[in-house]
């Protein structure tokens, strides 16, 4: 899995302070991606496919896919759903940035980290489905999209600020997750309704400012 450092071919500090590059195993694709291997795992870096209906593969090459890279899906504009697969731990920073036909995400059995901006600007997305392992959601993960309800799974350990920001049409919000930024709803005029479930015992007030129209709270 490619860590923080190694984003982008960043490189490492040499003890002189400079960097020593770093490069990727092997780089290769099929009919549908670009791959770049890193420590025997397998990062998609970009998407040639026809669009429609896309499934992350569980590997490529016999290599498991275990990441997708920053920004390796950004404007595509032929996705109109996406599937992601279990063995991906990680949805880079911007990975569908500006998909605008992209309606729904799936992620099946994933115990994925969502980066910030991951899939901002999805301007049709309207369905997401978390499942039950996801991880982490970073800040601004789904800024302006057109998400209507959205459950947040008890498995999540982080979420970021603004994780929805100008998502006008957010209406519904079920949280599971007892660790929940304190800015995640700031500012939904839209939201109506919450529920909070699971283990949560304490949320704030400060988590729902300015949510001018929320009716119910559970």
């Amino acid at each position: 899995m490619v860590s923080d450092m190694d984003q982008d071919n960043i490189g490492l500090y040499n003890c002189s302070g400079g960097l020593t590059q770093r490069k990727a195993e092997m780089s290769f694709s099929d009919e549908d991606f670009f791959y770049e291997v890193w420590y025997g795992e397998a990062v998609i870096t970009g998407y040639i496919g026809p669009g429609g209906d896309v499934e992350i593969p569980l590997e490529a090459a016999g290599y498991p896919v275990v990441e997708i890279a920053p920004w390796a899906f950004a404007e595509n504009n032929t996705i109109t759903s996406l599937i992601i697969t279990p063995n991906v731990k990680i949805i880079g920073e911007s990975a569908f940035f500006g998909c605008v036909y992209l309606a729904s995400v799936t992620f099946l059995y994933s115990a994925a980290e969502i980066r910030a901006n991951a899939f901002a600007c999805c301007y049709s997305l309207t369905d997401i489905d978390f499942g039950d392992r996801l991880r982490s959601i970073g800040d601004y993960a789904f800024r302006i999209t057109s998400l209507v309800t959205v459950v947040i799974p008890e498995s999540v350990t982080f979420t970021g600020r603004y994780v929805f920001d100008g998502c006008d049409s957010l209406t519904s919000v079920y949280v599971y997750s007892e660790f929940i930024n304190y800015e995640i709803f700031w500012g939904r005029h839209s939201l109506t309704r919450i529920h909070i479930g699971g283990r949560v015992r304490n949320i704030s007030g400060g988590y729902f400012t300015d949510c001018q129209n929320l009716v119910y709270l559970r």
